[in-house]
């Protein structure tokens, strides 16, 4: 006998919310987590997040499924938000809370990795131009290779959807987060989205030309590493830490903007 279930279609899915809202049960869990498991897919792929060889793209779904699951619970359909826009920043939330979980930076390093912000920060209020790594490492008051040794360790928890602002109360938001598509017109979010995509080319743009191509090649034209170095003419490990202080740079300059 097929085990193979069938493709329900959105009306389909909204009866089944329905039905789920009026008796919760194991069946309907799971007929809502198969229609919704496309959506967590992409939602994975679009993190522009750095996988290790012992957490990769898989492992990542995994934390995304069981968000999923837990916004399934919480979820009131009352509300009248559209549950995409519900669950999409909570999925990516899981995932990026998986990667703290298998952060690999002590709590000294987490401080020092904040003030090497703060001094990008400062330094590009100060100068209009982003540090080069070796007056980043004096402002920071370490050598050269603890600065390249620190970035590249701390490439895994770093990543370009973790890019973004504080919210009024002074809580993170990543740039997805405050970009949703509430699958409705709302000029205020066409004004958030035009604003945080102008401040982010305008961060952009005040990388080093060297950053620009990587983060432009990593994350637009989907090359690895390593083959960023072949391209470029370097190691794996000096385009990781290319990565990672651009990542650092642009968080900075955004919060600086």
């Amino acid at each position: 006998m097929s085990t193979q279930t069938t493709e329900i279609n959105d009306e389909e899915c909204a009866a089944l919310w329905a039905t789920h809202v009026a008796a919760p049960s194991e069946g309907t869990v799971a007929r809502l987590v198969e229609f919704y498991l496309p959506m967590v897919r992409q939602t994975v792929a679009l993190m522009s997040v750095y996988c290790r060889p012992d957490l990769d793209r898989d492992d990542l779904i995994q934390h995304a499924m069981m968000g999923l699951w837990q916004c399934i619970e919480k979820f009131d359909p009352l509300r009248q938000i559209q549950f995409r826009s519900f669950a999409m920043p909570r999925i990516r939330g899981a995932v990026l809370d998986a990667l703290r979980r298998h952060d690999p930076l002590s709590r000294s390093d987490r401080a020092l990795l904040k003030t090497l912000q703060d001094s990008v920060t400062l330094y590009s209020h100060q100068h209009q131009a982003v540090p080069d790594d070796e007056t980043l490492a004096a402002l920071a008051d370490i050598d050269v290779d603890r600065l390249h040794d620190l970035t590249a360790r701390a490439q895994p928890v770093l990543s370009l959807d973790g890019v973004g602002l504080e919210d009024m109360d002074g809580n993170g938001q990543s740039l997805g987060d405050r970009l949703v598509d509430d699958k409705a017109p709302d000029p205020r979010l066409e004004t958030v989205r035009n604003e945080q995509g102008a401040l982010f080319r305008k961060a952009f743009r005040r990388l080093p030309s060297r950053q620009q191509k990587i983060l432009y090649l990593y994350y637009y034209e989907d090359l690895t590493l390593k083959d960023i170095g072949a391209t470029l003419d370097l190691t794996e490990a000096r385009i990781c830490q290319l990565h990672a202080t651009a990542l650092l740079f642009l968080k900075a300059l955004m919060k600086s903007a």
